[in-house]
């Protein structure tokens, strides 16, 4: 309950319909390619690739509030383990450099490179499966916690 949890459940909104959004956007790219110029399809695909890469900071504070959560628990044995806490703001932190990519068309920092894409990306997917993991067993110790009272 409180403010942390509902910004992390609005984090969570906004992030899959971000998503969702730009998923129809690469759509469009590749939907009637005969009558579109390269031209309109490398547009449509950039503004995706943008928009998904820029928006990052609604996933970002959704990460901040869940990390907080965790290390704010005042339980003797807290619902999440306090490192995932940590490794929460961790994985935001490596969204960042996501800021340097209008900047760049080629190397680490552009919207394809190693940073802002495998980095960033792939911190968010790791988190997001060990996140799943502990929610799931928070979820089922809640339970036996309300059904023991």
């Amino acid at each position: 309950d409180g403010v942390l949890s509902n910004i992390e459940l609005m984090g969570g909104v906004c992030t899959v319909v971000v998503s969702l959004g730009l998923g129809v956007m690469w759509l469009a790219a590749s939907f009637r390619t005969e009558t579109r110029t390269p031209q309109d399809v490398q547009l449509l695909h950039d503004v995706g690739w943008l928009i998904f890469n820029m928006t990052f900071m609604v996933t970002f504070i959704q990460m901040l509030s869940f990390g907080t959560a965790m290390l704010i628990d005042k339980r003797t044995t807290p619902l999440y383990p306090r490192g995932l806490g940590w490794a929460s703001y961790l994985a935001a932190m490596t969204f960042l450099v996501v800021l340097l990519m209008p900047f760049f068309m080629h190397g680490p920092f552009a919207w394809h490179g190693l940073l802002t894409y495998y980095v960033a990306l792939g911190a968010f997917f790791v988190w997001a499966l060990v996140a799943m993991y502990y929610s799931f067993g928070a979820i089922s110790r809640i339970e036996r916690e309300s059904v023991a009272q």
